[in-house]
C-alpha cells in the first residue's frame, strides 16, 4: 500500500491527509484525520474511504472521486498527491511512504 501525507488546516482543525494506493485489492483509498486534540465527542476522524456510503465496501478506483470530496470537504491538497498516487496505481507499488509539502516537494519515508 502506498501512502502520500499532507499536513494542513480544515476550519479550526489541524488534520492529516492521507491519500495512496492498495496493490493487493487495487483500488485507492483516502483519509482526513484531525491531528489537534478534539472535544471528548467530535469524531477523530472527518473522513475515511472505508466509511463512504457512496463506495461500494469503500473501495474507489477513480482520483477525481476523492478530488471532489476534499473540494467539499473545503481542503486543498498538492497536485504531487494525485500525481505521485496515480502513478503508484500505474507502477503497481505497495510499501511506499511519502510526505508532501505545499509547494510540491517530497520526502521519501522509511
Amino acid at each position: 500500500m502506498s501512502a502520500h501525507y499532507f499536513d494542513t488546516v480544515q476550519g479550526d482543525h489541524a488534520v492529516t491527509v492521507t491519500l495512496g494506493y492498495d496493490r493487493r485489492l487495487n483500488y485507492f483509498h483516502l483519509t482526513i484525520e484531525r491531528t489537534t486534540e478534539p472535544p471528548a465527542d467530535v469524531y477523530q476522524f472527518v473522513y475515511c474511504n472505508l466509511e463512504d456510503p457512496e463506495l461500494p465496501r469503500g473501495q474507489c478506483a477513480d482520483l477525481d472521486y476523492f478530488r471532489a470530496k476534499l473540494r467539499e470537504l473545503g481542503i486543498t491538497i498538492p497536485e504531487s498527491m494525485f500525481r505521485e498516487t496515480e502513478q503508484d496505481s500505474i507502477n503497481r507499488v505497495g510499501n511506499r511512504a511519502v510526505r508532501h509539502q505545499q509547494d510540491g516537494t517530497t520526502t521519501e519515508l522509511a
